[in-house]
């Protein structure tokens, strides 16, 4: 987290690789708020 409804996310590729920054930062999506959508892929994070 980064503020409010703002998160920046990493991933891992490898097993016990070091973890990568994905670009651009994930904002909570207002109508479903277990989702956060990437403001510069377009691509979404859900947990339910």
């Amino acid at each position: 987290m980064d503020s409010p409804g703002v998160a920046f996310g990493y991933g891992r590729y490898e097993p016990g690789g070091n973890f990568v920054a994905l670009p651009g930062s994930y904002l909570r999506n207002e109508q479903d708020g277990a989702c956060w959508d990437n403001d510069e892929t377009a691509t979404q994070i859900c947990a339910w």
